[in-house]
C-alpha cells in the first residue's frame, strides 16, 4: 500500500514537473522573445478561456468582475508598463511557492495547515513553499537592485500572498465540490488552478509599484 502511495506521489510529481518546464518554457519565450503586446494577447486568450470553460464551475458570478477579471487586467497593464520587470519577478516567487509547497507538501507532509478549506495542504508545504521563494528571491536578482533584506522581505509578502491566493482559490473549489478547476493542464488542472496564487498578489503590487520600484 505504502509503495503504491509512493508511486502515485512519484507519478503526479513528474507529471506536475513536466508540464511545469513547459509552462516556463512559454512564458519565458512570451516575456524575452517577443513584443509585450504577444503576451497581453496571450492572457487575455487565458482569461476569455477561464471565464467560458473554468469559472462557471465555480458558481459565483457576483465575484466575476474581482475575480479572476480585475487580477488579470492589472497582470496585463504591468505587462504593458515600464515596469513589467516586476511582473516577471513576482510570477517567478509566486511559481516557485506553489512548486515547492506542492512538493514538500506531498513527500514530507503531515500536519495540516487548513483542512476546513484544503485538507491537502500542510504545513511542511507551507515552509517548504516559503523557503523555496526566499531562495529564489535571494539568487534571482538581474532586475532588482534592492538591499537583501529588503529584497528578502519584497519576497517573503509576495510568498505569504501566494500562498493566501492559492488557499482563497482552495475555499471557493470546496463550496462549489470541485478538485480542480479544469484538466487542460496535466499536473496542475485548469488555468485557475495555475494562476491562483498570482491573483491576489499582483493588484497590490500594480496599485503600489510606484512605491516598490522606489524602494527596489
Amino acid at each position: 500500500m505504502n509503495n503504491r502511495h509512493g508511486n502515485l506521489i512519484t507519478t503526479s510529481l513528474l507529471k506536475r514537473v513536466a508540464t511545469g518546464f513547459v509552462i516556463a518554457a512559454v512564458a519565458i519565450f512570451l516575456f524575452f522573445a517577443c513584443p509585450p503586446y504577444v503576451l497581453s494577447a496571450a492572457l487575455i486568450t487565458i482569461l476569455v478561456w477561464i471565464l467560458w470553460r473554468e469559472w462557471p464551475r465555480f458558481k459565483a458570478p457576483l465575484l466575476t468582475p474581482l475575480y479572476p477579471v480585475v487580477p488579470f487586467v492589472y497582470m496585463i497593464a504591468l505587462n504593458q508598463s515600464d515596469e513589467r520587470a516586476l511582473l516577471a519577478y513576482v510570477a517567478v516567487i509566486a511559481a516557485c511557492y506553489d512548486s515547492g509547497a506542492y512538493a514538500i507538501g506531498k513527500m514530507f507532509g503531515t500536519h495540516k495547515l487548513c483542512p476546513t478549506i484544503s485538507p491537502h495542504k500542510t504545513v511542511e508545504g507551507f515552509v517548504g513553499g516559503i523557503i523555496g521563494a526566499l531562495i529564489i528571491g535571494y539568487m534571482f536578482n538581474p532586475l532588482l537592485s534592492a538591499t537583501t533584506i529588503l529584497r528578502l522581505a519584497f519576497t517573503l509578502a509576495l510568498a505569504i500572498g501566494a500562498a493566501g491566493g492559492d488557499l482563497f482559490e482552495s475555499l471557493l473549489k470546496r463550496r462549489s465540490q470541485l478538485k480542480d478547476a479544469g484538466s487542460l493542464l496535466p499536473g496542475h488542472g485548469g488555468f485557475m488552478d495555475r494562476f491562483d496564487s498570482l491573483l491576489l498578489i499582483v493588484p497590490v503590487v500594480y496599485l503600489f509599484k510606484n512605491m516598490l520600484i522606489g524602494l527596489l
